[in-house]
């Protein structure tokens, strides 16, 4: 929302009640009935307006309406992204979801990914059972390559979006362990070390390094995004880096672009989304294009509540 949104008022209306907790879930009726109502949705969770914005493919007691809406949205974040991308000068697509006509010149980089793959490096360890191998992690929603003097930077990127509540705290984290970084730690923030299990869970180890306070708010997410994909992709940018084909600049590393299901963008993804976009215009004009992506998918799940229940 904002200059030249084309939300209709009734969209707005929508979208200003989502941010103000308005929404007439079945959680806000227990709350205004003081406990005497459930609370919970028909699916058995407890219906706040998160839960009906990440409704699961799999729950089929929902309409297909309303389950289908964080995969559409998911399609369409990575396109609108993709859009962006497309029109910078510095970064270009190895590979990427909705585009047809990916760079010449990074064909090295798409050569290596299928080695590697055909090696079956790109399994974590968790997955591999008595010996054979796990699914291979090797399609990231985004393979960029900045080419400079024959060599080779590159950016793994992945889209998602989750509660925006949750992507507050995983900012909260982050923050807490930059400004309490031990000396002379060669990894950090340690999204893909011990602190997190393959899953992108906080491990007890992980927990253990905050202060009890931000410990009671951690323990309420169920995965860390970042630390998720930087754990799914780290066995593809290290079997990359070892790649020696490829001349590189700098080591591949994984981006994590997460967005609130209600629009809101933590710091980490903008830091993320200010290493691809440098011009300021660029950057403005992407992150409102995510936003417009998570709001427009909300007003779809409104209409989808209101027709489900």
């Amino acid at each position: 929302m904002g200059p030249g949104s084309t939300f209709s008022d009734m969209e707005i209306r929508v979208l200003e009640s989502l941010r103000l907790l308005l929404w007439p879930t079945a959680f806000r009726n227990q709350v205004r009935s003081e406990g005497s109502e459930s609370g919970l949705c028909k699916c058995g969770s407890t219906q706040t307006a998160t839960h009906l914005l990440l409704v699961p493919q799999d729950c089929t007691i929902h309409s297909l309406a309303l389950r289908s809406i964080s995969k559409g949205r998911h399609s369409d974040g990575v396109r609108e992204l993709s859009i962006c991308i497309l029109k910078l000068d510095t970064w270009k697509v190895a590979t990427m979801e909705h585009v047809e006509d990916p760079e010449a010149r990074l064909e090295g980089v798409r050569s290596a990914i299928s080695r590697a793959r055909g090696r079956r490096v790109l399994s974590m360890q968790s997955e591999c059972h008595n010996g054979s191998n796990g699914p291979q992690h090797w399609k990231p929603d985004g393979v960029l390559g900045r080419l400079v003097n024959g060599k080779i930077s590159l950016l793994l990127i992945d889209v998602t979006f989750a509660a925006d509540d949750k992507l507050a705290i995983e900012d909260e984290v982050l923050k807490y362990w930059k400004d309490n970084r031990p000396p002379e730690t060669p990894v950090w923030p340690p999204l893909a070390t011990d602190f997190f299990d393959d899953g992108g869970r906080i491990t007890n180890k992980g927990m253990a390094s905050l202060p009890a306070d931000l410990q009671d708010r951690a323990r309420r997410l169920s995965v860390f995004h970042p630390a998720r994909y930087a754990k799914r992709y780290d066995p593809l940018a290290k079997a990359l880096r070892s790649d020696t084909s490829i001349k590189w600049s700098h080591k591949p590393e994984v981006v994590t672009i997460a967005i609130g299901v209600a629009g809101w963008i933590p710091d980490y993804t903008y830091k993320g989304l200010k290493r691809i976009f440098n011009d300021p215009k660029e950057l403005c004009e992407a992150t409102r294009a995510l936003r417009i992506v998570a709001q427009s998918h909300a007003v779809k799940a409104w209409r989808a509540f209101r027709d489900d229940k």
